[in-house]
């Protein structure tokens, strides 16, 4: 759920919450304050795979991100101006597509701990999420992503100290392998 507001004259954009869908695939956002919002979904079919690497890059299932009205493209997506006590009911429907298998591996594993996320370009300002998990240092493999451009982001620690790295990725076909090394965080 992305927010649009003025602040200071200039149109901003930031991520007002996110959440799962049940098993029903309902979702609900609740107590907003009466503004303008967006909404995106990303999601990843319960079939398309265990998240367990495979010997073969044959493709696995995604769904394209969809933004409301339904739309597969952002540019199509429709503001949601909702006003104090008001309810409003946003359906969508998933298209499959072929995905693809990423292999993350980490330089120096060694006490790596904290979050991978694949972040996209999002409404407005505000990034969009496709996946956020915890990192399982010694690699991992995110099964079913969708085709596109992401920022791979990794957030966390090593032993005590912050790391962090953003690194973009371009998934185009079945299976990428990616190395990252996550470096001390900056500070001010």
């Amino acid at each position: 759920l992305v927010r649009s507001s003025v602040m200071a004259g200039q149109r901003i954009t930031n991520t007002a919450g996110w959440t799962r869908s049940d098993d029903r695939g309902e979702f609900r956002f609740g107590r907003l304050p009466s503004s303008t919002y967006y909404l995106a979904v990303t999601g990843q079919p319960w079939y398309s795979g265990t998240g367990i690497a495979s010997e073969t890059d044959a493709p696995s299932v995604a769904y394209a991100p969809a933004y409301y009205p339904n739309s597969l493209d952002k540019g199509g997506a429709a503001p949601l101006a909702l006003k104090s006590g008001e309810e409003r009911r946003a359906d969508f429907t998933l298209h499959a597509v072929a995905g693809a298998t990423l292999r993350l591996t980490y330089d120096n594993p060694q006490g790596l701990s904290g979050l991978v996320g694949l972040v996209t370009e999002g409404i407005g300002t505000s990034d969009g999420y496709e996946r956020q998990e915890s990192l399982r240092a010694f690699g991992q493999t995110l099964q079913g992503v969708a085709p596109g451009h992401y920022l791979l982001r990794v957030k966390g620690l090593r032993g005590a100290a912050p790391v962090f790295v953003t690194q973009g990725i371009d998934v185009t076909g079945t299976g990428l392998e990616a190395k990252v090394a996550p470096l001390p965080a900056p500070t001010v």
